[in-house]
């Protein structure tokens, strides 16, 4: 976990929007995020997410890909239509080759769940060093 001290010297001025409709996950993994980042917003779908971040700009986003009302996919473009370099992680225990395939040409990072922290803070670690 030498990652986590790396990721922490990071996002300790960094505010993340973590976008997810599982109240208890929700819940929990911002607890996590709360000790990562300067800042955390929870909100449970993707206009939410949105609204959010027209109102106060966040460095990172974190969304679930099933939400209702908007969806993770259609909330990151709608983001990066915003921000075209703002790093956005979509989460899903449905994430096949062809979603994977195209996050990736919309330079979107995705982490299949169940996640452990180990594989969290990996590709924070690799989203983050393509931001610097």
């Amino acid at each position: 976990m030498d990652n986590l001290s790396k990721i922490m010297k990071i996002t300790k001025n960094m505010s993340l929007l973590y976008a997810e409709d599982e109240e208890v996950l929700g819940n929990t993994t911002n607890i996590i995020f709360e000790t990562i980042f300067k800042k955390s917003l929870l909100v449970d779908n993707g206009q939410k997410a949105l609204d959010a971040f027209n109102a106060n700009t966040y460095d990172i986003v974190i969304t679930d890909v099933h939400m209702p009302v908007m969806d993770g996919y259609e909330l990151a473009m709608k983001l990066k239509e915003i921000s075209e370099d703002l790093p956005i992680l979509i989460t899903s225990a449905f994430i096949n080759d062809k979603m994977a395939e195209k996050f990736k040409t919309k330079g979107i990072y995705y982490l299949k769940k169940p996640f452990d922290l180990e594989k969290l803070v990996s590709t924070l670690d690799e989203m983050l060093n393509k931001c610097e």
